[in-house]
């Protein structure tokens, strides 16, 4: 009896530190250098279901950091991959996140992409959504500005730069009203998840299917399909596909 009441106070008082847990105390553990402590206070503070995304951002790219000085890389791509799906535009995050990737032993090439579009893609994430947003208001504010200049001034060079201006100011702004809109539409797959395990994977949903490759720790693969007996179909970074049923190898990505 004694036992079992000491055990609900030592409950009670360890639910009550982690209560008390705040993000300065985590910090203030990685600053220590205490790594392993700073990655559970904030494992600890992602657990707190009333957090708001954007407090949960830094949280999730704080653990990731932790885990990368931990050599956990599974868990840091997990960490940084997590706080990108809220924030696209966290520019460090990303980094970490290919730099996390570099140290990993499958290692997978790009898809081919014209080039255009993969620089207008890295174009858009440089900024926010908020700032293309801002930035395009304020081309358009320019625009008015020369549109009055057209209207109210006489000389006809004046008003040939006022005009051309204005028509050029006009279509940057669009564009950037469109790359706001579309940093702000950005998401990644509906379903992620990292590798946690080794794990072999196969070219159909059945456990007579050949072997494609094994999986090690760390890759990040969207989740495409999943059916009823369990098989999943994973996306891997280089776009090709594969089938894996061995759930306990995927670490899903929060939403």
């Amino acid at each position: 009896m004694r036992k079992s009441i000491l055990l609900i106070i030592l409950m009670s008082c360890f639910s009550l530190i982690s209560q008390a847990l705040t993000p300065t105390d985590a910090k203030r553990l990685y600053d220590q250098k205490d790594y392993v402590g700073a990655a559970a206070a904030y494992d600890q503070l992602l657990k707190d279901s009333s957090l708001t995304a954007a407090q949960q951002a830094p949280l999730y790219y704080n653990y990731a950091s932790c885990q990368y000085r931990l050599h956990n890389y599974a868990l840091s791509v997990w960490g940084y991959q997590s706080a990108l799906r809220i924030n696209p535009s966290d520019a460090d995050a990303a980094f970490n996140l290919q730099l996390t990737q570099s140290k990993l032993q499958d290692q997978f090439d790009e898809p081919s992409e014209i080039f255009f579009f993969s620089w207008t893609r890295a174009l858009i994430r440089h900024f926010s959504a908020t700032t293309w947003g801002i930035t395009a208001i304020v081309l358009l504010f320019l625009m008015l500005a020369f549109v009055a200049g057209f209207k109210l001034l006489s000389s006809t060079p004046v008003r040939k730069l006022c005009f051309g201006s204005s028509i050029a100011l006009f279509i940057v702004s669009i564009c950037c009203f469109i790359f706001a809109y579309t940093e702000a539409n950005h998401s990644f797959a509906e379903q992620q998840a990292v590798i946690m395990q080794s794990t072999k994977v196969y070219d159909a949903p059945t456990a007579s299917a050949k072997v494609l490759r094994e999986l090690h720790e760390g890759v990040l693969v969207d989740i495409t399909e999943v059916q009823p007996n369990g098989w999943k179909q994973l996306q891997l970074p280089d776009g090709s596909t594969c089938w894996s049923n061995n759930d306990a190898s995927l670490k899903d990505l929060r939403n």
